[in-house]
């Protein structure tokens, strides 16, 4: 067999495979829908009030300062209802990079001849990590009526071009923490971690404050130096002591994030409850007050991040005296020395006086040694009278920079890929001597046949 033929065939079976692969995805995909049924009409779409236009070249500009609502107005065929019917929309993007995002309506029935209305909503933050929704791509709108498995059955779709624009400056409140709760008891301390996110096109390049108040109680703010357009940041922990002698009841704290010197604001309310404290005498001719704790100590125990060979996780803490005399506290961390270092800032020894409360922070900074993932740790403060010790159990997200994450996935993609190459060509190596061998054996027994014996 001529060795040209052998590659030949070894090319074209390659081909037909890839081939096969193609056209069954290529036939899934158009069975998926196989068009408008009879008599159903889809007779307007809107998103976010706008009606949207099903002229060939046009895109509708819509804006995400809120969620995305979209609203579809339908009309039942004439002469056959349908069972069971559900309404999906789904948001694609020209850029490759944004996934896909889909809503979908409960089921009902459609009815014959009869007008009906139905709506679904992509929330803001819909969005994955690795996606989000941009004002630069082009977005299809896919509508899609289907009651498949149904006796009479509906399948309808319908698509739109429209573009997803941002307000120009527009932050939101993505995120509150409270630590060590929502409950606290007067006299003692909260702690608030803000993440906020900058939804709009322009950088916040001016700073942001951020501000957490329970009005008439407590009040703390910090400051964002600058928040980059699509960007999340979290703040540093807000402080909220709240005085001994705050009535017991149900508070709203309002976290508010101002923006462009103070002109544009956003503010979120999260519930709190405050309990009443034994420690605030309100009635002297009460006969008996309950015990109060000479100490109370009040830290945020949510895990926080530290990255090896960059940022460091903080954990604030306070220590409240409620004795008569000044009392000196001893804090120190434990179990960290397998993937960190800490220090207790401004000193881990600490100085309280009588009906005071001091806060502390401690920090953390990740070992190049340290492994990535949760690691436990406790802090623990000692009086020096020897009459007060506490443990505090702590976790601690350790995290590798993104560029090692990188570098390593590309060496073992790179691995992979000289793999398969090496693969390919012992393949081909293998089937040009199978094809030399079939050729020389060939051409040994024409040799043999063509001898003349005399």
């Amino acid at each position: 067999m001529d060795i040209h033929k052998i590659f030949s065939v070894f090319v074209l079976l390659m081909v037909a495979m890839a081939a096969m692969t193609v056209g069954a995805y290529a036939e899934r995909d158009v069975t998926e829908c196989s068009g408008a049924s009879t008599g159903f009409e889809v007779l307007s779409v809107e998103v976010n009030g706008h009606e949207l236009s099903d002229v060939d070249g046009e895109y509708d500009v819509v804006t995400r300062n809120d969620d995305l609502e979209v609203e579809v107005t339908f009309k039942g065929a004439e002469d056959v209802s349908y069972e069971k019917v559900r309404m999906e929309a789904t948001l694609r993007s020209t850029d490759v990079r944004v996934d896909d995002a889909n809503a979908e309506t409960d089921l009902f029935d459609v009815h014959v001849n009869a007008r009906d209305t139905k709506s679904v909503e992509f929330p803001l933050d819909f969005r994955s990590e690795k996606s989000e929704i941009s004002s630069n791509p082009l977005y299809w709108l896919e509508v899609e009526f289907n009651n498949f498995g149904e006796e009479t059955v509906l399948c309808y779709e319908v698509r739109y071009a429209l573009s997803i624009d941002a307000e120009n400056n527009e932050l939101r409140i993505a995120r509150v923490d409270v630590s060590p709760s929502q409950v606290v008891q007067a006299g003692s301390a909260l702690f608030v971690d803000v993440r906020v996110e900058n939804v709009g096109d322009n950088d916040q390049d001016k700073g942001v404050t951020v501000t957490a108040e329970i009005p008439g109680v407590a009040k703390d703010s910090t400051d964002l130096s600058d928040l980059n357009s699509e960007e999340l940041e979290t703040t540093e922990s807000l402080w909220l002591q709240v005085p001994a002698c705050t009535p017991e009841g149900s508070y709203d704290m309002l976290v508010t994030a101002e923006y462009r010197h103070g002109t544009e604001s956003v503010t979120q309310k999260v519930p709190v409850r405050v309990l009443a404290s034994p420690a605030c005498n309100l009635n002297d001719d009460d006969e008996e007050q309950p015990a109060v704790p000479k100490t109370v100590v009040v830290t945020s125990v949510a895990p926080q991040t530290v990255a090896v060979r960059g940022q460091a996780g903080f954990y604030p803490l306070t220590i409240t005296n409620n004795g008569n005399a000044a009392e000196t506290y001893v804090v120190t961390a434990e179990g960290y020395s397998s993937f960190a270092t800490a220090v207790v800032n401004p000193s881990s020894l600490v100085v309280v006086q009588p009906r005071q409360t001091v806060m502390l922070q401690v920090a953390l900074n990740g070992l190049e040694t340290a492994a990535e993932g949760q690691h436990p740790f406790t802090v623990s403060v000692k009086s020096a009278s020897g009459d007060f010790m506490e443990s505090v159990p702590m976790v601690a997200d350790v995290v590798v920079p993104a560029e090692e994450v990188e570098a390593s996935s590309f060496g073992l993609k790179r691995g992979l890929e000289i793999g398969l190459i090496v693969l390919f060509a012992v393949i081909l190596l293998l089937v040009l001597v199978v094809g030399f061998n079939k050729l020389r054996g060939s051409d040994d027994d024409f040799e043999e046949d063509d001898q003349t014996y005399y």
